[in-house]
């Protein structure tokens, strides 16, 4: 029995030398020849060994990694009789474990919660029985630690401890009853001496640079029966007299050789020459530069050397820029230099960071490409649904897991309609957040209710057919969800064990038929040539039986909790992943850069090489960490390396990595990461320059108009491409006409145009290249079809228009609205203020009582009633949803009753008494209103509704003045009037003596405008105690803003206290001098200018009407100071203004004193007097 090594650097020919022998020995019949590799290889090998057998087949010789190996050898000798675990039943039986002994824990029971724990758990009890630790020994360096009782070790000490129960615990409950992957290793090298299979046999083991003490093991008890062992190494040469300085570039491999080279020796075998290959033409060829970066890559002093043609490297502004570039190389090499896609493979460090990117951007190049990672199943819809059906039970049907499911589309009956199916959701997704229906709503028997909101006035309305064919589609589309949760729900609580719960889920799933939908994914996903995502289909209904397998086999007769049996679904399917198989022989792979084993890689593209990626960063392991690893390797228990060690390695990791191309290797890597933050290219960037001092280094901006036309026809390799590449550099080209050649566009756009397919994508994407973001006019016609021959205005509309025409387009002509929330919100608020004043005011009228005649008590009492009145009507009743709402009831109701008594007291010094609350006006309203023309055949009626118009009689007549509850403190500026940002008051007064006949019986005066803030203020007494005091301070924050008219007699009849000579009025914001003027803060104007300004308002009016009939919506919101509307605007996500775009600018409004104010409002009246003479 004799031991071989097969000893040579990269690129010596190790492998082909492995099969090369192979196959001359396969012409031998009487010889059995095992090909040991690692599971990455074994398809090539096979496929490498068939080609060189030819038609002779290979009956007498086998390629297997470990594993594979364990289960022919088990197979022939026995041994498989106990169940198989796979990764998700450890996890699942972990979880289990930790949570039955977390009490004994000290460590692992405070993480455990934590994302991907399981995972590194799961992991660290396989590399423990790879590396054959044992309990025993774990419980001797435990019990040092614990004689020692240093501080420092504590923690080490204690993570030991709980891995040790957790490991005890583990292989209690599998003993003799089932295997993990690591126990068939253990079964084989138990079983190997009594194989006929393996007897004798020739074994070739390639592909490892190191093995853990597991296979080492293996390699041992198959030197005891085999009759020849062949070990290829990748190392620079022998080391028989002792390791090398662990800095030396071959350090990693020349251990496995000093190990391997002791167990031959230990087992008395013959140990034959090695077999040393030297020659890198074997895979180079005659390319000297791929050769020199082999031979010297880790010498010292670096060895330069000028030629470099097949060596290249890629500095990139951006990871799209360096994708894109490695596109249209490949894409190049393909078409211009005849190779195929499977001579080229990319390598990488964080796939996280770029499949995606790969998988777009090769896609629109129309490469074909395969990406070796492993992927989780838990984003495929059907384990989104199953997590969120668990997340709606564990919740209590809350709205994130219950549209969650929805939106997976496996709830929908089969054959459904998808697009209409979508839009319903979506439809009563809204009604659910709008109803707040959430928790018992979903389980109550009671069915859903839909109702358009009207008013607060509770007055139920005629259903209509709409309201009714809504109703019953929601509550159809509940039931989707409803009954079969309720029946897992019901079938979960009456289970007796484990079992019984997996078949409980299992039938849920049969019950929403999804076994068949999956199915019909996977045919649709098949048949349109998406063959990757049709065995995903397969491949997540597979993953979830054997799940509920797992289950059932570990603990099917245990009575666990509901709670618990979900934790360890979700453990079981975080730790589910896709089996990625190559759906087609000839296309590019991605694969890792450390653990791939690719063969006959001609052309190689290692990307995204910055600092600390490529060599790598020392990054410890996250549960046993470089402490307790260093102290279980200083006591003699080997463990997989600690990350200083791997620091080590990286060196070796690179060199095998950077010379696996035969042909061509290029290097890239980007300058700024996603977030555009600064990067740093790799150490092994100088490296490679410094070795190839010759080269020229490239550097991808992005910017296509850059590019010689040669290069920039490497941009369209098909027609998507060549219409997204000729829109930019249409664009390019408009921006810098004399540095943009564009003769190759020019072609290229008269090819498109004549294709019948693409003209039109063509014309619409270079329309975008002159897009501006100025809305263009609908014109009068469209206008007219949008509003009517007739505008039904409110003075809130026009305001709006004033404010932005875009923003009054969106909420009038195109009527777009947020989503209704079941949330109380601000304006909520003030609606509810405003209608319990209304209420109460109402109720006083009633019984000809007034504000004044109210005491404390009585307004309490009134506050308390409204409030109960109103509160089950307001906002679908969300005032007695929750605690929170109930006690923001209480205290609305306390704000109700202060406000109700501060009303009682201003009566008491004034004379106006409300004569007409919530008062309509306009079309078939108690008062009329303007209808103004509006060009030449068309009219604006104006209507809305008055909060409240309180009147005065005196000796001279009456007087009316409005007043406007507003739950937030406002002042009238006569500059916002003159803007038009201000003409509700103003109009509403206006309105009121127009109509005084109607409301009076005869003809009143006009006294002014109010603002009543309906608050709670916080009043500061500073050093006063006297209850008086209070009540004086808190009544002047209740002095209400607006305008009032210059005249004497109307001021004196809202405050008395006026009459006197001088005074300064706590109620209206009026004070005069002794001298009988008015002080200049008083908020007044001269009687005689009010006719004006109601003229200057209506020509407003009419001046916005003319100008939204005739098609204006424009974004042009105003700018006064610092404050501009679009703070606050809901419709910036449509109209998109931006100041940074030409076109999108504020309209500037200047601030304007009282005085000017009303001067130009006189001037424009009468300008537009004299224009229409």
């Amino acid at each position: 029995m004799s031991f071989q090594f097969i000893l040579g650097p990269a690129g010596s020919g190790k492998t082909y030398f492995c099969i090369n022998d192979i196959s001359m020995r396969m012409k031998n019949n009487d010889e059995k020849v095992i090909f040991i590799v690692p599971d990455q290889m074994t398809f090539q090998m096979e496929y490498e060994l068939v080609k060189k057998a030819e038609h002779k087949g290979m009956l007498n010789s086998q390629v297997f990694s470990f594993s594979r190996l364990a289960w022919k050898v088990l197979q022939e000798t026995g041994g498989m009789s106990r169940t198989h675990i796979s990764d998700v039943g450890i996890s699942i039986l972990l979880r289990k474990i930790i949570e039955e002994r977390k009490e004994e824990l000290k460590i692992l029971k405070n993480v455990s919660n934590q994302q991907g724990f399981f995972d590194d758990l799961t992991k660290l009890m396989a590399e423990f029985k790879g590396f054959q630790v044992s309990s025993d020994a774990l419980q001797e360096i435990i019990h040092q630690l614990e004689q020692e009782q240093s501080k420092n070790t504590m923690f080490v000490q204690q993570k030991l401890h709980d891995i040790r129960i957790v490991m005890d615990a583990f292989e209690e409950h599998v003993k003799d009853k089932y295997l993990d992957s690591e126990d068939y290793l253990n079964l084989l090298i138990k079983q190997i001496p009594t194989s006929e299979y393996v007897k004798n046999s020739i074994v070739y083991i390639d592909g490892y640079y190191d093995l853990a003490p597991q296979e080492r093991s293996v390699v041992e008890a198959l030197m005891k029966v085999c009759k020849e062992i062949k070990f290829s190494l990748t190392i620079d040469r022998a080391y028989d007299n002792g390791l090398p300085n662990e800095l030396n570039l071959f350090y990693k491999p020349a251990v496995l050789y000093q190990q391997l080279l002791g167990l031959a020796s230990e087992n008395n075998q013959v140990i034959e020459e090695p077999v040393r290959l030297t020659n890198t033409e074997n895979r180079f060829g005659h390319r000297k530069d791929l050769q020199h970066l082999e031979q010297n890559f880790d010498s010292r002093p670096v060895k330069p050397f000028l030629q470099s043609e097949h060596i290249s490297i890629i500095g990139a502004v951006t990871k799209r820029a360096e994708v894109d570039a490695v596109a249209r190389e490949i894409t190049s090499l393909v078409k211009e230099k005849g190779y195929r896609y499977r001579d080229i493979a990319i390598f990488l460090r964080n796939s996280d960071d770029y499949s995606h990117l790969i998988s777009t951007i090769f896609q629109s190049y129309d490469i074909p490409l395969f990406i070796e990672e492993k992927r989780s199943m838990m984003q495929h819809p059907m384990y989104r649904l199953l997590l969120a059906v668990i997340d709606i039970i564990q919740k209590n049907w809350r709205y994130d897991g219950i549209f969650t499911a929805y939106k997976t589309e496996l709830l929908y009956p089969l054959q459904s309609h998808m697009k209409k199916r979508r839009e319903r959701i979506d439809a009563f997704e809204n009604f659910c957040i709008a109803y707040g229906m959430q928790g018992k709503k979903w389980t109550s028997e009671d069915r859903f209710t839909y109702r358009k909101y009207r008013s607060l006035d509770g007055v139920k309305a005629t259903v209509t057919d709409e309201e009714k064919m809504f109703e019953e589609q929601i509550n159809e589309d509940r039931a989707l969800l409803v009954e079969p949760v309720q029946q897992l729900v019901s079938e979960l609580k009456n289970a007796k064990n484990t079992r019984e719960m997996c078949i409980a889920l299992y039938e849920f799933t049969e019950e929403i038929q999804l076994p068949e939908k999956l199915q019909r994914l996977r045919d649709e996903a098949e048949e349109q040539g998406r063959l990757l995502e049709s065995k995903d289909h397969e491949q997540v209904w597979k993953g979830f039986v054997n799940l509920l397998d797992e289950c059932v086999e570990l603990i099917g007769d245990e009575k666990i909790s509901r709670k618990t049996f979900f934790e360890l679904l979700q453990t079981g399917i975080q730790s589910l992943q896709f089996a990625n198989v190559p759906p087609s022989l000839d296309q590019v792979s991605v694969a890792n850069f450390d653990h791939s084993r690719l063969q006959r890689v001609k052309c190689a593209y290692v990307i995204g090489v910055n600092e600390g990626v490529i060599p790598s960063k020392v990054r410890e392991d996250g549960l046993l960490g470089d402490e307790a690893r260093t102290l279980l390797i200083q006591n003699g228990i080997e463990v997989a390396p600690t990350s200083t060690y791997q620091l080590f390695a990286e060196n070796f990791n690179m060199y095998v990595g950077l010379t696996r191309a035969s042909e061509r290797l290029t290097i890239t890597y980007p300058l700024t990461n996603d977030d555009g933050k600064a990067l740093a290219p790799s150490s092994l960037i100088s490296r490679m320059k410094g070795l190839f001092p010759g080269f020229q280094q490239r550097f991808e901006s992005g910017d296509i108009s850059m590019r010689t036309p040669k290069e920039q026809l490497s941009y369209v390799t098909n027609k998507e491409m060549a219409v997204s590449n000729l829109v930019l550099q249409t664009q390019n080209w408009i921006v810098q006409e004399e540095r943009v050649n564009m003769d190759l566009w020019w072609t290229i756009y008269n090819v498109l145009i004549e294709d019948d397919i693409w003209r039109d994508q063509l014309f619409k994407a270079l329309s975008s290249i002159t897009y501006d973001n100025v809305a263009v006019s609908l014109g009068e016609e469209l206008s007219s079809e949008l509003y009517g021959e007739e505008l039904q205005g409110s003075v809130s509309r026009i305001e709006l228009f004033h404010q932005c025409a875009y923003a009054h387009f969106a909420r009038f002509g195109l009527q777009l609205q947020e989503r209704d929330v079941y949330k109380f919100e601000a304006f909520d608020m003030g609606q509810l203020f405003h209608s319990a004043l209304t209420v109460i005011g109402e109720a006083l009228m009633r019984e000809n009582k007034s504000w004044s005649n109210l005491s404390q008590a009585e307004c309490d009492k009134l506050a308390h009633e409204v409030i109960e009145e109103i509160a089950p009507k307001f906002q679908r009743d969300i005032l007695h949803s929750t605690n929170r709402y109930r006690f923001l009831k209480k205290k609305m109701q306390s704000v109700i009753s202060k406000v109700s008594y501060i009303l009682s007291k201003q009566e008491e010094v004034g004379e106006f008494r409300p004569i007409a609350l919530e008062v309509g006006f306009g079309k078939n309203q108690i008062l009329s209103s303007y209808e103004l023309p509006i060009g030449k055949n068309k009219k604006m009626n104006l209507g809305g509704r008055i909060d409240r118009i309180d009147e005065a009689v005196s000796e001279n007549g009456e007087y009316l003045r409005i007043i406007d509850y507003k739950s937030r403190d406002k002042a009238l500026k006569l500059s916002d009037v003159y803007y038009g940002l201000a003409l509700q008051l103003l109009t509403y007064l206006d309105i009121a003596i127009t109509n005084s006949q109607t409301l009076t019986g005869q003809k009143a005066n006009p006294a002014g405008v109010l603002y009543f803030h309906v608050q709670n203020p916080i009043v500061d007494l500073g050093n006063k105690v006297d209850e008086s005091d209070a009540e004086d301070e808190l009544f002047k924050k209740f002095k209400m803003n607006g305008l009032l008219l210059g005249e004497r007699e109307s001021n004196v009849l809202m405050d008395r206290t006026l009459d006197q000579d001088g005074g300064s009025s706590s109620i209206v914001p009026v004070a005069i001098k002794k001298d009988g003027n008015y002080t200049k803060s008083s908020k007044v104007i001269d009687k005689e200018h009010y006719p004006l300004m109601s003229n200057y308002i209506k020509q407003k009016f009419t001046e916005a009407g003319e100008q939204i009939l005739a098609g204006e919506v424009t974004a042009n919101p105003y700018q006064q100071k610092d404050h501009v509307p679009c703070k606050y605007c809901s419709y910036q996500s449509i109209c998109q203004f931006d100041k940074t775009i030409k076109g999108n600018e504020y309209r500037i409004l200047p601030p304007l004193k009282d005085e000017d104010a009303i001067q130009k409002m006189i001037e424009e009246v009468a300008n537009n007097e004299s224009r229409t003479k």
